[in-house]
């Protein structure tokens, strides 16, 4: 096979983009996240379609990016040459697989091809199933590691068989294995429910439940109807008791309710004080502040400032009266005279005294008044906020109805059972009243489904108790059969997995050569190399066996891809080789492995190679090149 071009109208980044390609090496050169490997996937998916699962659901991986449905194309077109014949494929892909159009064509002709139902263009044209493409053609990045699990189908092992002298038709064992569980699958189904002997076994279980009714109908009638009796008074009783714990329930709420009013109304009368607390602190502060910018001075403080003024005067005119005829006197007087106006002074100085203090006593009340004034609508502003989460946004009218209703609950009640209730929680009666209703809600199961049984014991049966035996019997009988035929089926398949597990041993020296010629290329030495059954590599160092997981990451990749290279060159058919993927695989390599491994690709004629890089390294050395 050599893939001719790909034409891609919208697969995951790329839109309406087109490749061509040689024969011999053709490199695709990219960065990281340039959409290398959405190109592989676009070419697996023509072969194949939108295959996976989960995160590797491909058609929800690569549905174009800002895909709009009926605008959009997702799919593309691939042209490729396979025993010399031309074929050109064309998809296109909906959102679910009933939407999918898949057509594929003579390129020379034009005529269209048909693919059989349940079948792919890879296993139509290429004979290789999705699993065998996954482990021999494509080498995905980091991923050279065949995992024997892959060829589920068996398609490598039956082309390495082949090769090996065997032949196809002698290496069939995984078609037979698989056919063998397909019949085991039909006897039991995995599931438990479809098989023959599942529907057998459940038809087995309804006879014998029939036998077992019809056996006991008269003796069960008598004691279901005693028991249906016993179900109904119990139901009576649990009803009451959860008729009596709800009405406890709403008991306990009515109390809270109370409280509450009584706290909401508490609130009320204390914000009526704070507020008339405020409104004297307001006057007082005002009337504090207007006394001290002219403070009112007592009267009583001038009398001694008067009385020596008077002294003063009375004295020094004394003194001026008799000056001429009783100087001695004279001068007495008005030296007192001189001292009560010094005392008329010190009097005048000790007011002033006095009424600084009294103001500064003025302002200091002012301030306290002010500070009570403040802390009291700090306690208002709490008491309101108290007030808000108390009321619970509802206006006084919504409450009072609400404390109404409550009140006729505890008044009915009576105060002794309130008094009993008030230190109780609802939450437990609220558990109680919910398990009596779990319990009555499980009774009332019990009792439809008494009851029904009663209504349906005496009704004509479909058949008698003989027939019912009857009828279990023959199916034992077949169960019997099917067992003894799964039985067999069983063994078969076992010894038809031995048989295979032996084959996958004789396709070993085959690849074990094809893998040491391609390596001794690629490393420049020609290593011991093993291929056991299930595709684990060993090395013999010093005839001593070892697993190739001990080597580096690079060795192991360069192990690994040379394996690919020669299943892939032995399993395709003579003169018609695969084409290899190469997806990145040389990412651990260093400079000299990657040399060598660009000088052998280039000089490789087995198959095209079409090789995705991100490493420029030699990379512009093949037949085509494509930088994205």
């Amino acid at each position: 096979m050599t893939i001719r071009k790909i034409k891609i109208y919208g697969f995951g980044r790329h839109k309406d983009k087109e490749w061509t390609f040689e024969d011999g090496l053709n490199v695709i050169y990219g960065e990281n996240e340039t959409g290398k490997s959405t190109i592989f996937a676009f070419i697996r998916s023509m072969l194949y379609g939108l295959t996976g699962r989960g995160t590797e659901n491909f058609r929800k991986k690569y549905i174009p990016w800002n895909y709009v449905k009926g605008t959009d194309k997702f799919g593309g077109e691939l042209e490729f040459v396979h025993k010399d014949i031309e074929y050109k494929a064309i998809s296109l892909w909906g959102e679910s697989k009933r939407e999918d159009n898949v057509r594929l064509f003579n390129n020379s002709s034009g005529a269209e091809i048909r693919i059989p139902d349940g079948r792919t263009i890879g296993e139509h044209i290429l004979q290789l199933t999705a699993g065998a493409y996954d482990s021999s053609i494509y080498i995905g990045q980091m991923a050279s590691v065949i995992n024997a699990s892959d060829d589920k189908d068996g398609v490598l092992v039956s082309r390495l068989s082949a090769v090996s002298g065997l032949g196809e038709s002698e290496a069939s064992a995984v078609k037979v294995i698989g056919r063998l569980k397909e019949c085991m699958d039909k006897i039991r189904s995995p599931r438990g429910n479809a098989g023959i002997l599942d529907k057998l076994y459940f038809q087995k279980t309804g006879y014998e439940n029939d036998m077992n009714r019809l056996e006991l109908t008269d003796g069960n009638a008598a004691a279901s109807s005693a028991n249906l009796n016993s179900m109904l008074s119990d139901r009576e009783k649990i009803s009451e008791e959860i008729k009596d714990t709800k009405k406890k329930i709403s008991i306990i709420n009515a109390i809270k309710v109370i409280n509450k009013q009584n706290k909401i109304i508490k609130l009320f009368e204390e914000l009526d004080e704070l507020q008339e607390r405020t409104e004297d602190y307001k006057k007082k502060a005002a009337a504090d502040k207007k006394s001290a910018e002219v403070p009112a001075v007592p009267r009583n403080w001038y009398i001694p400032c008067i009385a020596y003024a008077a002294l003063t005067v009375i004295f020094a005119a004394l003194a001026v009266l008799i000056i001429n005829t009783q100087k001695i006197l004279s001068i007495v007087f008005f030296a007192v005279s001189v001292f009560t106006l010094v005392m008329t002074i010190v009097s005048l100085f000790g007011i002033g005294k006095k009424k600084n203090a009294l103001k500064k006593n003025v302002e200091r009340e002012a301030g306290d008044a002010l500070q009570k004034l403040k802390e009291t609508e700090i306690l208002i502003a709490e008491k309101e906020k108290m007030l808000d989460e108390k009321m619970e946004g509802k206006s006084f009218d919504e409450l009072e109805e609400k404390w109404k209703a409550a009140k006729a609950i505890i008044d009915d009640a009576g105060s002794r059972v309130c008094s009993t209730l008030a230190s109780q929680s609802a939450d437990t009666y609220a558990e109680k009243a919910e398990e009596l209703s779990a319990a009555l809600n499980n009774l009332d199961s019990e009792i439809g489904y008494l009851k029904a049984t009663i209504d349906n014991m005496y009704k004509n049966e479909r058949m008698s108790f003989s027939e019912a035996s009857a009828k279990f019997y023959e199916v034992c009988e077949k169960i019997e059969y099917y067992e003894r035929k799964y039985e067999g089926l069983k063994l078969a398949k076992e010894i038809a997995e031995e048989s295979f597990e032996e084959l996958r041993t004789t396709f070993g020296p085959v690849l074990s050569d094809a893998t040491e010629n391609i390596l001794s290329q690629i490393a420049g030495t020609k290593g011991n190399v093993k291929i056991g059954d299930d595709f684990n590599i060993s090395v013999f160092d010093e005839d001593m066996p070892r697993n190739i997981s001990s080597y580096s990451g690079a060795a192991v990749d360069q192990t690994y891809f040379a394996l690919r290279l020669a299943i892939a060159g032995v399993i395709a058919p003579k003169g018609q080789p695969y084409p290899l993927l190469l997806d990145d695989p040389f990412a651990q390599y260093d400079d000299e492995r990657l040399m060598k491994a660009m000088n052998f690709l280039n000089s490789y004629d087995g198959s095209q190679i079409i090789l995705a890089t991100c490493q420029k390294r030699g990379s512009e050395t093949g037949n085509s090149f494509y930088k994205l």
